[in-house]
């Protein structure tokens, strides 16, 4: 299980999709917390920036933005491993109980 995540990771990171989504994902959490124009997780106008809601909805909404960005990286990877025949060996290759649920 390790072989295939390192080759999943070189993989990846030698893409360009992994560092515009890096970016972009950078550029949304520098702009919401440098400028006052930019909003991420809703402000109501009574509420500080610091507030402890104001910072838990800011992270609620970048994981879920983050969510389906690992939703487009897992969606390539197994089209790539369908289109490859890589689908056959990783679903025919035995997986102990213990594996499967903590790696």
């Amino acid at each position: 299980m390790w072989k295939f995540l390192r080759y999943e990771l070189r993989y990846w990171f030698r893409t360009p999709m992994i560092w515009i989504f890096m970016f972009i994902y950078a550029l949304f959490a520098f702009g919401a917390t440098a400028s006052d124009n930019i909003i991420i997780g809703g402000n109501p106008a009574n509420i500080y920036k610091n507030a402890p809601y104001q910072i838990v909805s800011f992270y609620a909404t970048l994981s879920i933005i983050f969510l389906v960005l690992t939703t487009a990286f897992m969606n390539a990877t197994a089209n790539r491993d369908f289109e490859t025949g890589m689908y056959q060996f990783v679903f025919s290759s035995p997986i102990k109980k213990k594996g499967l649920l903590f790696w």
